[in-house]
């Protein structure tokens, strides 16, 4: 592990991580950042503005818009491949109609949330190489979606946990970001971390860090959460059950993401701007 590595891009987009790779946006190009040797190792130009990056297995599933159209990517082996065949129902296309927003992957389905002319949009598609296969589309907020998915949709219009048969709406306010383990969604409104329990109904705790504002938000256990800060030089924080435990100093963090055994962060100050990557066991001594 290379503790304390820097990427000097400039300001990132959308941040994620898989293995000893971080895949980091900015614009139309893509980076992909190795953790453990500092160096990077691709760089795509996508030709459009990539929105979002998640992890997937084996790699990364990015979603680009221009023009109100969504198209979604694959990157795996350092080499990315446009998924032409988006399955919706009969008829194959190979973009779906607005501007992406978001993504995730949970348990084999990948979800991109796109805003069009009729509002909000999630999509769930079941991925088959560079074939994505539309297996439910859920106005927000909607009633129910079929599966065991458990995602995350959010933005201006609140946030919502989809999960089972059940569409659950958390909280109705702007959320800048949140994650989910545990039956605890953990998320940011406002530059504070709320930790919210799906089970229980109630919220366990609100944490206002004492320097700076919250902006990201990693989820590591019910009652742990690492959260990346704006307006502090100690912009990496270990939350615990509402108390803070450790600050890391890396500044001025607006996005975080998890890879294997360190955390990944975007950073817009003091460094630069750019990708700093910090072991995970700084936060779990």
């Amino acid at each position: 592990m290379v503790y304390g590595a820097f990427f000097l891009i400039g300001l990132i987009s959308s941040l994620a991580a898989n293995g000893n790779l971080v895949a980091a946006s900015q614009g139309p190009l893509l980076y992909l950042l190795n953790a453990t040797s500092g160096l990077t190792v691709a760089q795509f130009d996508l030709g459009e503005n990539v929105t979002c990056v998640t992890s997937i297995p084996g790699g990364f599933l990015v979603s680009t818009s221009a023009e109100n159209l969504t198209h979604l990517v694959l990157v795996t082996n350092n080499t990315y491949y446009p998924i032409e065949d988006i399955v919706l129902g009969n008829e194959s296309y190979p973009s779906v109609t607005g501007t992406s927003l978001d993504c995730a992957y949970y348990n084999g389905t990948a979800v991109v949330t796109v805003r069009d002319e009729e509002g909000l949009k999630a999509y769930f598609f079941k991925l088959n190489g560079t074939t994505a296969t539309l297996v439910k589309e859920v106005n927000a907020p909607a009633p129910e979606v079929e599966g065991g998915e458990a995602l995350l949709f959010f933005g201006d219009e609140g946030l919502y946990l989809y999960e089972g048969n059940a569409v659950r709406m958390i909280t109705n306010v702007t959320v800048r970001d949140a994650d989910y383990t545990g039956g605890i969604v953990f998320y940011v409104h406002n530059g504070t971390l709320n930790a919210f329990s799906v089970t229980g109904n109630v919220t366990v705790f609100v944490w206002t860090p004492e320097k700076g504002r919250a902006c990201a938000v990693l989820a590591l256990s019910p009652d742990k959460a690492i959260v990346g800060l704006r307006g502090t030089n100690m912009g990496l924080v270990l939350v615990e059950n509402g108390a803070t435990k450790v600050a890391v100093g890396v500044p001025e963090v607006y996005d975080v993401a998890r890879g294997e055994g360190y955390v990944a962060a975007a950073t817009a100050g003091g460094l630069g701007e750019g990708v700093a990557t910090v072991p995970l066991e700084w936060f779990l001594k």
